[in-house]
């Protein structure tokens, strides 16, 4: 674990201490009433909140806020819900958590923050995606804090010889240019995520929400089966590595790196990455293909909210802390130093992204969405198995994603 804080009481110490301490020691002499002393409690990932522009941003609210004290606590992305879940059971609910807003609120763990849009934010301003990361229903939850989308990185010096793929069948065709003297075009992991990524380049959807919170499963949809049959079927061809583990996306971006592979779907964290760590790789990016011919194909979002936990008592400085962390400064700070992207179109110019990486994650945030999928944990994990059995070889796309929408039907209807 990489978080400052190990617990979730103990608070980062910042100015605020000594300075809410002389502020009672005056109260006392002056005959004044100061605010009462605040702890306000906040959860992000532990590789957030080590982070110099978070630090940043906790040790001038509590300069602003003298009778506030922030406990800044860093977990593992993962465990955060858990988290969230445990402390809204016990009647102790953490003020302020970095999560996806829409999925907390489906678990009732988040609470509704529409006032603080009508009055102090335009939804107007912010990538449709991010929007949908923060909204159950009709109802929003949360700030968008980052955002990405989905892409293709793709070897340079293939490019040349045979171009950019834009549709499915012309990535099978880069990856048979590619894939001589036995090495394989790409990496292809377990990953639920980028599996929804190449589903949407496809057409598909995995899950609908009605404005009520309703779900309908879509897993077997025939756009889905043929994406995972396409992905499969690079693996079966000798095209692509199949998975090892649910999760290898730094064997993804060594492989890459050490020009191993030729193709990999990642984010700007990755692109970045191969700048810093293999700097004479040289890469192109492009948009994920489209099975429809159009030259912007679907993709998925990636990126993070805050949200206030329900039943929260420092509601107020909860939202306070949400706009100091996601106000321009921070979000082009937190971009310019680690990556994270803006969630408003109008700063991502400004993140300081290689012009030919902006054009492309700009043109695939355009249709890039979250996968609501993770609002249902037990049609999210049937997804995820099901993702498993296809390209590890164990079942047909057809037959797998069949299994996992009736496993998803039945969890909601008990």
């Amino acid at each position: 674990m990489r978080g400052r804080i190990t617990s979730r009481m103990p608070p980062l110490v910042g100015v605020g201490v000594a300075l809410a301490a002389f502020a009672l020691l005056g109260a006392g002499c002056a005959g004044t009433e100061d605010p009462e002393p605040i702890v306000l409690q906040v959860l992000m990932a532990d590789d957030w909140a080590d982070t110099r522009p978070v630090l940043d941003v906790v040790r001038r609210f509590e300069a602003d806020n003298p009778n506030v004290t922030v406990s800044l606590v860093g977990r593992p992305f993962s465990q955060i819900d858990g988290e969230l879940a445990a402390s809204v059971a016990s009647g102790d609910p953490i003020d302020v958590v970095h999560s996806h807003a829409f999925a907390a609120a489906a678990r009732g763990q988040a609470e509704p923050l529409d006032d603080l849009w009508a009055e102090r934010l335009d939804a107007e301003e912010f990538f449709p995606g991010a929007m949908q990361d923060v909204t159950w229903g009709d109802t929003v939850y949360g700030v968008p804090l980052d955002i990405n989308a989905m892409f293709m990185v793709l070897d340079a010096e293939i490019v040349e010889r045979v171009g950019v793929p834009r549709t499915p069948e012309e990535v099978r065709a880069f990856a048979e240019a590619a894939s001589t003297d036995g090495e394989r075009a790409l990496s292809i992991g377990a990953s639920a995520w980028q599996t929804y990524g190449w589903i949407r380049a496809f057409g598909g959807e995995i899950v609908e929400i009605d404005t009520d919170g309703t779900a309908r499963f879509t897993l077997a949809r025939e756009e889905n089966v043929r994406a995972l049959d396409f992905l499969a079927g690079l693996i079966h061809d000798g095209l692509a590595h199949g998975p090892t583990t649910r999760n290898v996306a730094d064997d993804q971006v060594q492989l890459f790196g050490l020009g191993r592979t030729s193709v990999l779907t990642s984010g700007t964290w990755d692109t970045t990455t191969l700048q810093t760590v293999y700097p004479d790789r040289a890469f192109v990016t492009a948009a994920m293909p489209s099975a429809t011919g159009d030259p912007i194909g679907g993709s998925a979002m990636g990126g993070s909210s805050l949200l206030v936990g329900v039943g929260s008592t420092n509601r107020q400085e909860a939202v306070d802390f949400i706009l100091a962390l996601t106000d321009d400064d921070a979000a082009l700070d937190l971009a310019r130093t680690e990556g994270r992207l803006p969630t408003q179109p109008a700063l991502l110019e400004q993140a300081g992204l290689d012009p030919a990486v902006l054009d492309t994650v700009a043109a695939q945030l355009a249709t890039a969405t979250p996968q609501l999928l993770i609002a249902f944990p037990e049609a999210q994990d049937a997804f995820a198995d099901a993702v498993d059995d296809v390209l590890s070889g164990r079942m047909s796309a057809a037959e797998a994603l069949g299994i996992a929408q009736q496993l998803a039907e039945q969890a909601q209807v008990q």
